[in-house]
């Protein structure tokens, strides 16, 4: 296999997961395999990415027109062009706290996606 198909493959089962079966694996395998650095590193990594979400949910809220799935959307050329050039700005300062991280883009990416996840997950839960 891969490794594009690895990874498709990684994402797709953390997608199956329920949010307990997630929760449950990202604490064993943080107690288990990590070291108190990588932790303290994957703590940084989750609240910059919170933070990341939340600037931007705040800027989207006061930006966007238009509503998709109970959320703000950007409705118009111009909103799309705002909400991408905040998210851009927001994530360039956020990660400038990571200087000393070999792999920070990378790192902060999945940071976020994994975040996002966990948003839409409990936004879904919601509803249900």
């Amino acid at each position: 296999m891969d490794t594009k198909a690895a990874v498709n493959a990684y994402r797709d089962a953390l997608l199956n997961m329920s949010t307990e079966e997630l929760t449950a694996f990202q604490s064993e395998f943080c107690q288990e395999v990590l070291s108190p650095a990588e932790r303290a590193q994957r703590q940084l990594l989750a609240e910059l990415a919170a933070t990341y979400h939340d600037r931007c949910d705040a800027f989207d809220a006061l930006v966007c027109t238009g509503r998709r799935h109970g959320e703000p959307a950007p409705m118009t050329p111009k909103e799309v062009a705002a909400v991408n050039r905040n998210a851009r700005e927001v994530g360039r300062e956020l990660m400038q706290s990571l200087a000393d991280f070999p792999k920070r883009n990378q790192l902060f990416r999945d940071a976020v996606f994994a975040e996002g996840l966990a948003r839409r997950r409990k936004r879904n839960a919601k509803t249900d």
